[in-house]
């Protein structure tokens, strides 16, 4: 708690509000041992899930996660620091309870937390129905190129506008199936309906998700050594933005 308390301050102290991921699905349930680390078996692996398929399925595992959950969330209740909370990323709601355990952690972080934004960040927006009526903030995906990234900004427009809820995307630029300045400037900051997002990864990353691809690493805008950007062309276009 020291290492998220140190997190806040720091956002605090650059006149950044946190976004706050609580439990992760993304990419399997495969949980580390010690030497996971240890023998460099982290560099490029799979994601590491919170708190993993076999802990969902099981209700008699989740007083665990909630006491995990009340412990994170509980000491920061109307904490202006925090700007939102994503319950859980990219739930996988094909797995057996999964909509039941991210329905019902929203409404315990809404319980705990009821100043920032709840908000669980869906793979695709075809699934935000399943969380929509839970959460204050509705949050999507998106990896695809121009023409069906901007199918699902309208997509993800409309039901907000619908729902009378703000949305945003809260993962997006994947090189070389999404650009910053051919595929994702034009979606988001078109005159009639414009968007927020969020790119992820912002950092250029040492370990993970740094591949190669025809367009260059496959996320990251920025070096993490010193600030620099990746593309002075991708510099020219956030600028913009």
């Amino acid at each position: 708690m020291s290492r998220y308390e140190h997190f806040l301050s720091t956002c605090a102290f650059h006149g950044v509000r946190a976004y706050v991921v609580l439990l992760d699905s993304c990419f399997g349930d495969d949980v580390p041992d010690d030497s996971w680390v240890t023998s460099g078996r982290y560099k490029n692996s799979t994601w590491t899930p919170n708190p993993g398929k076999g802990v969902v399925a099981d209700r008699s595992q989740w007083p665990a996660v909630e006491e995990y959950v009340r412990a994170v969330v509980a000491p920061y209740r109307d904490d202006s620091r925090i700007l939102a909370i994503d319950v859980m990323n990219e739930p996988d709601f094909n797995a057996p309870l999964t909509r039941e355990f991210v329905l019902q952690f929203a409404l315990l972080v809404t319980q705990l937390q009821p100043r920032a934004y709840i908000t669980v960040g869906v793979a695709y927006s075809t699934q935000l129905p399943y969380v929509s009526q839970a959460v204050s903030l509705l949050s999507s995906h998106s990896y695809r190129p121009r023409s069906t990234f901007a199918s699902d900004v309208t997509s993800l427009l409309s039901l907000g506008a619908k729902l009378r809820k703000p949305a945003l995307f809260s993962e997006c630029m994947g090189r070389s199936k999404q650009e910053l300045c051919a595929d994702v400037a034009p979606a988001v900051r078109q005159p009639s309906q414009p968007i927020g997002f969020i790119v992820w990864e912002l950092m250029l990353g040492v370990d993970e998700f740094n591949h190669p691809t025809p367009a260059g690493p496959y996320q990251g805008l920025l070096h993490a050594s010193n600030g620099s950007w990746w593309s002075e062309a991708e510099k020219d276009c956030w600028r913009r933005l």
